[in-house]
């Protein structure tokens, strides 16, 4: 019997060709299942020989867009409540002038407190930073580890949809050459 979800080919009493197609469903389930059963018990995991190269190439353009790469004013913008936070113990965006109009909007206040971003990613910067010290390449690392998280997220999230992984690595490879994705990984923006 298989572990995965029920052939409803079955249960609404389907026959002939429909019937095949269904038990090729469960042969299916159960090759997923015993391929499950193998990582369980600790034998390597073939697709993992190509996951973790595809993860060392995103990683490789990431750091080598991130050096070459311009820096830009949002990178300063968002490395600031951080930096800020660890040096004088507070979250302001000091790079900002408080005293100008800025889209004609009230900039007072904001070289103490920082509300024009939501504060988790420049928390997260700041142990960051604590740990491998303040530059802009330690910024962009960051995002390049990010990068490496919403990857692994993606190709987790295309196991439970689709539940094949020569799709879930395909998206992956496709993913870790993507330029939208390589550049998002080497800049020091939370997005």
């Amino acid at each position: 019997a298989s572990i995965g979800a029920p052939c409803w080919w079955k249960a609404a009493g389907l026959s002939g060709r429909q019937k095949q197609s269904c038990a090729g469903h469960e042969s299916w389930n159960n090759k997923r299942d015993e391929r499950r059963f193998a990582t369980i018990q600790g034998k390597a995991s073939p697709p993992m020989k190509i996951i973790l190269p595809i993860l060392l190439l995103f990683i490789v353009l990431a750091v080598m867009s991130a050096h070459v790469n311009l820096p830009g004013t949002d990178e300063a913008w968002f490395a600031s409540p951080a930096l800020n936070l660890i040096t004088k113990g507070n979250f302001g965006t000091s790079v900002l002038d408080p005293t100008a109009a800025f889209r004609t909007n009230n900039l007072t206040g904001i070289n103490q407190h920082t509300y024009w971003i939501v504060p988790l990613y420049p928390l997260v910067q700041a142990a960051w930073y604590l740990v491998v010290g303040f530059g802009l390449m330690q910024l962009r690392y960051l995002s390049a580890v990010w990068g490496l998280v919403a990857m692994w997220a993606w190709y987790r999230i295309l196991m439970k949809v689709c539940g094949d992984r020569r799709v879930a690595t395909l998206a992956l490879g496709l993913m870790a050459v993507d330029f939208t994705m390589v550049l998002a990984g080497s800049w020091g923006r939370m997005d």
